[in-house]
């Protein structure tokens, strides 16, 4: 198998085209002092190559008098690409025994991610993460892979590993803040963790050297400043050989800015100064806290830099998996009117966001508790049409009504329950005839869980983030789901339910405009400042809110130089990639 080597030559570069070229990880310094920079197509993204060619060289990429040499040096691109392809599908052939299970989208993550050291798969929810990123541990033949998760998820690892595909129970150990839920490998290939005791088991992990990181969920390490950051941070400086892959169907929870924490994290050209990155993507206004991110700029040319590192698939190109079918459920307040409107003469007396937060989810129970009566009946109904379902909630005295009513016939997974217990709770669901409801607590529940068993979700409330809300709904809707899926939201007429609605619609547009092709984000309002405005059917609220000086907003392009000197040169130099696959180690 040969190494493409690309050789791009100046006799001056712009400064842009240079970052452009740190970001995709090309050598910029071996021949710096002549112009000239390597791309090595092996680690390599088709599409970073394409993007800095256009960018780079306007001339070669468009010019009529071009045409001819530009197309003798796509065709020699495509072929190495297509031969570097089949040579890796023929290395997943003989080490996977799986590989007729996956799915096309699933190879091609592979197949794009396998040389690199790090990749960001931002697959959506429900396309099959786990197995791809363990794949690349196995097809890489890694001696020891520790994957980071939340704690919730840790034996889903475990399980679908081992179960569906058939990987050694024997090689997997998992680590547990409870010593007796702790299960240690004689032989460790895989050592699954939660993020939140990292730290207590650093000795452990850095016991033996680690070929791979898989840090599930990445959105959680959003915060560098975090001792949940740190502690990872360092544990990955010890093992500075290792491959990093970071999964997330999220990637950006709520904010531009958490993507920093990522790029830092592997030394990347746009994680060196949080302030520059921070100038250059992110809009900021002040407020009474000081200055805040309030939205997002410049995003095409960022969704470029990372066109090396993030590897972003959507459910819609990928599966032709059944519809989402919506309904809406519209219920009174009644006996909960008085106590929802004296929240409100509350809220109109604030001053600032002092209690706050509280008011808000005060009102979100209690339009909960108003909608058990209906939600009990549209789930017997469900019931009775031979069908499980599941009911997701935010809150735990409504959740504990349910629970109260359903009885043995339901499970019940909030924060309070291990991880352990979740996984018996969600099998016995899964399993049990006899167990017809699954109630779950939103960001408990949400992640990392296959309730494909049933094809109906009723929501009690909405979230404040719709991350929350699509991360709970793809529980169902995912690889595995036969039915269409039928969402069932739930309102209280005129309430906060309509409002954090129409507000976390909008906002998913936003938080997917980086990830999704990097269109525009829209300058957003803080979240509580809008919804104060619904709740108090107010076009103001500027006694608690001080008016923010609106910057204006010009979107950035990455500049185009057009130096006549400009030269593109494509050579191949033979260098083994990997030996003949060994015989099958797990």
């Amino acid at each position: 198998m040969e190494t493409g080597v690309v050789r791009f030559k100046k006799k001056l570069w712009h400064e842009s085209e240079s970052i452009l070229a740190k970001c995709f990880g090309f050598d910029t310094a071996q021949e710096a002092e002549k112009g000239i920079i390597f791309a090595h197509l092996s680690v390599t993204a088709k599409q970073a190559l394409y993007n800095f060619i256009r960018l780079s060289f306007k001339s070669f990429s468009e010019a009529h008098t071009e045409a001819e040499r530009r197309d003798a040096f796509y065709s020699q691109i495509e072929e190495f690409y297509s031969r570097k392809d089949h040579h890796v599908t023929e290395v997943m052939k003989a080490r996977l025994p799986y590989f007729d299970m996956m799915y096309a989208h699933q190879g091609d993550s592979i197949r794009e991610s396998f040389h690199r050291t790090y990749n960001f798969l931002a697959l959506e929810m429900g396309l099959g993460k786990t197995i791809v990123s363990a794949s690349l541990s196995r097809v890489h033949q890694v001696e020891r892979t520790v994957i980071m998760c939340p704690a919730a998820v840790k034996w889903n690892w475990y399980r679908d590993l081992t179960e569906r595909f058939k990987y050694n129970e024997l090689f997997f150990t998992i680590l547990d803040a409870t010593k007796r839920r702790t299960m240690i490998a004689l032989k460790e290939r895989f050592v699954v963790i939660n993020y939140d005791i990292v730290g207590k088991f650093e000795k452990h992990l850095c016991a033996s050297p680690i070929g791979h990181f898989i840090l599930d969920e990445a959105h959680l390490l959003k915060n560098h400043n975090s001792q949940r950051y740190k502690a990872v941070k360092r544990i990955i400086e010890q093992n500075p050989n290792a491959k990093i892959t970071f999964l997330s169907g999220t990637p950006i929870k709520n904010r531009v800015n958490d993507v920093f924490a990522y790029l830092k994290l592997i030394g990347h050209e746009l994680g060196l100064s949080y302030k520059k990155f921070l100038d250059e993507y992110t809009i900021k206004t002040n407020g009474r806290g000081g200055e805040r991110v309030s939205g997002g700029k410049n995003l095409q040319d960022l969704y470029t830099k990372l066109s090396n590192f993030m590897i972003r698939k959507t459910k819609e190109e990928c599966l032709d998996l059944p519809d989402k079918i919506y309904f809406s459920y519209k219920y009174e307040l009644d006996d909960y009117r008085d106590e929802y409107n004296k929240i409100i003469a509350e809220l109109a007396k604030l001053k600032d966001y002092k209690g706050l937060s509280g008011n808000l989810h005060s009102l979100n129970i209690i339009t909960s508790k108003a909608k058990i009566p209906g939600i009990i009946e549209l789930a017997e109904e469900i019931i009775a049409s031979g069908k499980k379902v599941v009911i997701f909630g935010g809150y735990k005295e409504p959740l504990s009504k349910l629970e109260e009513y359903f009885g043995n016939r339901c499970v019940k997974i909030d924060g309070s329950v291990d991880a352990w217990s979740r996984d018996q709770l969600v099998t016995r669901f899964t399993t049990d005839e006899t167990c017809e409801v699954f109630l779950g607590n939103m960001i408990a529940a949400g992640v990392g869980i296959n309730l494909t068993v049933a094809s109906d979700v009723i929501y009690m409330n909405f979230p404040f983030t719709p991350s929350e809300l699509y991360q709970s709904t793809d529980r169902l809707h995912r690889i595995g789901q036969k039915s269409s899926v039928n969402v069932h939201y739930t309102f209280c007429d005129d309430s906060i339910d309509e409002y954090i609605y129409d507000i976390i619609v909008d906002k998913e547009l936003d938080i997917n405009a980086l990830i999704d092709q990097g269109k525009e984000v829209n300058l957003r309002e803080n979240f509580n400042e809008i919804l104060m405005k619904k709740l108090l059917k107010r076009d103001d609220v500027t006694d608690i809110i001080e008016p923010k000086n609106l910057p204006v907003v010009e979107e950035k392009k990455v500049e185009e130089v057009k130096l006549k000197e400009g030269d593109v040169n494509v050579t191949f130099v033979p260098s083994p990639l990997f030996n003949e696959p060994p015989p099958d180690f797990l």
